[in-house]
């Protein structure tokens, strides 16, 4: 019997991920975190990075259960 992977997840189904990660780029280039702490800047890329990753995870396990 043979094995067949699964097709990859539409790219569609990430539009939430890509949202979350534009909007983490924009809120990297605004003034206020181009004149932050070195500190700063890794407590938010550590938060909104979970928050991103997390969120990619969301996208492709919806991605399954609608059969993409």
């Amino acid at each position: 019997m043979a094995v067949y992977s699964p097709e990859p997840a539409a790219a569609d189904a990430f539009t939430a991920s890509r949202t979350r990660m534009e909007e983490m780029l924009a809120h990297l280039s605004e003034p206020a975190m181009m004149a932050c702490t070195q500190e700063r800047l890794e407590d938010y890329v550590t938060t909104a990075g979970r928050e991103l990753l997390r969120q990619m995870m969301q996208d492709q396990l919806d991605a399954r259960a609608a059969g993409r």
